[in-house]
């Protein structure tokens, strides 16, 4: 073979060879990087997610030992009074007592500082997860809304009592009161601001196992990590 040949045939091999080993190297290094990237997203996530179930254990402690039991109070209160002014059973003091404290407002929406940051940066798409990614957006999307359209409709109703109390008594004093269990819009409107509370009441506790499950899901995806 000329030598000239031999040569040429020598640099394609050591081209070829010398091609081998970068694309090599190249694969190993993408597979390094791509490593170190899923390392750092995964502890990211764990990070979302653990900040994600401290929000939810307050939110279940707020709900089960504060909202649940003040708004089950008032329920009960203003379905006393209620019943006070319709069998015109009551002295005056008692049903101004009832009337002050039978419209009391206590109301808590889901916390979503943690949701909101991850869906306003992105980051809500680490979670590979796709059934508890869809579970958080639908509890702090679906469930948040349809909580927030129950207080507003019991925050409404509240407020039109306070006003009819205020064109229509006063309240600093208590005999006065006894005008209001001849008066048919104001025993409606107690009505409706009553099923509004049950309503509040039933969703807040529907929140709380909903978290509860959320949390328990959250919890079974750390333990993966």
């Amino acid at each position: 073979m000329p030598i000239a040949k031999f040569k040429l045939d020598l640099d394609w091999k050591l081209h070829i060879i010398d091609l081998i080993v970068v694309i090599i190297g190249v694969t190993i290094a993408f597979g390094i990087s791509s490593a170190a990237e899923k390392r750092k997203g995964q502890k990211e996530v764990a990070t979302i997610l653990a900040a994600m179930s401290n929000e939810i254990l307050q939110d279940i402690d707020i709900f089960e030992s504060h909202q649940i039991p003040k708004n089950e109070q008032i329920s009960a209160d203003l379905e006393q009074l209620i019943d006070m002014i319709y069998e015109d059973s009551f002295p005056p003091d008692s049903l101004a007592h009832l009337i002050r404290g039978g419209i009391g407002n206590y109301n808590w929406l889901l916390s979503r500082t943690t949701y909101e940051s991850i869906v306003q940066s992105g980051k809500i798409d680490l979670i590979a997860n796709n059934d508890l990614k869809l579970y958080i957006r639908n509890t702090y999307e679906v469930r948040y809304s349809q909580t927030k359209y129950i207080m507003d409709q019991a925050k409404a109703i509240r407020n039109r009592i306070k006003l009819h109390l205020d064109n229509q008594v006063d309240l600093r004093d208590d005999s006065s009161y006894l005008i209001l269990a001849k008066d048919r819009k104001f025993k409606n409107l107690l009505s409706r601001y009553l099923v509004s509370l049950k309503s509040k009441v039933r969703e807040y506790k529907t929140n709380a196992e909903v978290l509860k499950n959320l949390n328990k899901q959250i919890q079974t995806e750390l333990a993966k990590k």
